[in-house]
């Protein structure tokens, strides 16, 4: 049903935001995108903070349908900031945005084999707030539970949490440290996360901890320092100067998790060029640039800097090369203009696909990684009733029969994201494959629901407990889903 999708964005305005956080492998997906969309003549807006050179004129070109040019133009060079590249016919612009506010200046400190908890403390006895941002859930969580451990005032956010607790986590932090937070609610709160306060969240924080991450990504998360100056009078003495802690491992090492996430090119970059302070957003696209362009041949005669480099490139190949295998075909010239039917019928060949796969993977094509296996969570009570988790609401369930529509409602808005360790390898079947077979072994009726027809349920026992292939999983209203490894 490509073409109707293609149908339904005629007339339309396209607007894409944080385009930066797309990889490469997705990257393909966008760029293909915006050749039908361009074709089309479809406005398209397209919004980032932290966005190199490089790739806003791929984007600009893709849009354009037109190949990169062996000399680059004026305005695929200017670093201006703000800025706004936008194509007049196949004229391309650019035009430069006068700043209202002044510069923010943030400094930086890098923590390595440091107590980080202790820091902390340290920085939060004279009151405010802070900002701990983590590259994985299990760092995060593990983070969290010292600080609580330590007496803090913790809220932690990230992927693993059922969907109505994320939102009400949502909810509650931008209340206490958000736009319109007062003294009252920031005082002592420490907000521990993953990437998913990078951006969206309109959080604002006194003092800031963050795992190190690329460089793009890591202005994203000093954006949220001192964010909104209406809280600077509010702010501790201690605070008055925006300070970011990046956390990095000694001896030149990298995170396990970090490299797991990034790979070592970038973090490596990152870390060879973290300045002693940063002024927002005058620095921005200096620093990205710089991390993301073309290393020079000096910096190569280094072995592990040439080898990282070697395998980002390899990488980035591979992805790209990747996504080939579900691409639709580029769009033909004039698409636009009026067409007759043997042009209409080539058209519709151009959107078809003959791509075979399950309705699973096939929703995870346009991912270069583990396709993520999303399940519903409820409870399952030793009589073989079932419910909600306690502190959702929700009335007791039959298992030996369909929910109502409402019923069905409310259990459809239990959705979260499984961990990567089942998502992975053979690890996804063997999930999936188990899941099926309990559902229809527990609760057989409820595929004659609409709303959660298909759907994967992960049915915990009254203390929140499963086990799942060689884990054992249990859920907690603050901390999230948590996994172990039997035995471990």
């Amino acid at each position: 049903h490509v073409m109707l999708r293609h149908l339904g964005l005629a007339g339309k305005v396209v607007i894409i935001d944080e385009c930066h956080a797309y990889d490469a492998y997705m990257n393909v997906y966008l760029d293909r995108a915006l050749n039908w969309l361009g074709a089309y003549g479809v406005p398209v807006v397209i919004l980032s903070a932290t966005l190199p050179a490089s790739r806003r004129s791929e984007l600009v070109r893709a849009y354009l349908n037109r190949k990169q040019a062996a000399q680059k133009e004026p305005w695929e060079v200017c670093r201006d900031y703000p800025l706004i590249t936008y194509a007049k016919g196949d004229d391309v612009k650019t035009l430069p945005i006068k700043l209202t506010d002044p510069c923010r200046k943030a400094f930086l400190s890098t923590l390595t084999g440091t107590d980080v908890c202790s820091i902390l403390q340290k920085e939060l006895s004279g009151g405010g707030c802070a900002g701990v941002i983590l590259n994985t859930v299990e760092r995060a969580q593990t983070f969290a539970m010292e600080l609580r451990n330590a007496g803090m005032s913790v809220m932690l956010l990230h992927s693993h949490f059922i969907a109505t607790d994320r939102a009400a986590l949502e909810a509650e932090i931008l209340k206490r440290v958000g736009k319109n937070s007062d003294l009252s609610s920031r005082n002592g709160l420490v907000v521990v996360g993953t990437q998913v306060l990078e951006q969206s969240l309109d959080v604002d924080f006194d003092v800031l901890f963050t795992d190190l991450c690329p460089m793009d990504l890591l202005l994203q998360r000093i954006g949220r320092l001192h964010r909104h100056s209406a809280h600077d009078s509010i702010r501790p003495e201690r605070l008055r100067i925006a300070r970011c802690y990046v956390i990095d491992e000694p001896d030149g090492k990298l995170n396990a998790g970090s490299r797991a996430v990034y790979g070592d090119w970038l973090l490596l970059r990152t870390r060879a060029l973290l300045p002693e302070s940063v002024s927002i957003p005058e620095q921005i696209p200096d620093l990205v640039q710089s991390v993301y362009e073309e290393p020079d041949e000096e910096l190569l005669r280094n072995d592990v800097f040439r080898n990282a480099y070697e395998k980002y490139k390899e990488t980035l190949k591979g992805k790209k090369k990747r996504a080939k295998d579900f691409l639709l075909d580029d769009p033909p010239e004039d698409v636009a203009d009026d067409i007759d039917d043997d042009e209409a019928e080539t058209m519709l060949g151009l959107l078809s696909t003959s791509i075979k796969d399950t309705e699973r993977r096939g929703e995870a094509a346009v991912r270069d990684s583990a396709f993520s296996i999303q399940t519903l969570v409820m409870m399952q009570y030793n009589d073989g009733m079932i419910g909600f988790l306690p502190w959702t609401g929700g009335n007791c369930l039959s298992s030996s029969h369909a929910p109502s529509d409402e019923e069905g409602r409310q259990i459809a808005r239990q959705r979260l994201t499984l961990p990567y360790v089942f998502c992975v390898g053979e690890n996804a079947d063997r999930t999936i494959a188990e899941l099926e077979r309990r559902n229809m072994a527990s609760i057989p009726e409820w595929q004659h629901s609409g709303w959660i027809e298909g759907e994967l349920v992960l049915l915990l026992d009254e203390s929140l407990h499963c086990e799942l292939l060689d884990y054992n999983l249990w859920y907690d209203r603050n901390q999230g889903l948590l996994y172990e490894k039997k035995g471990d």
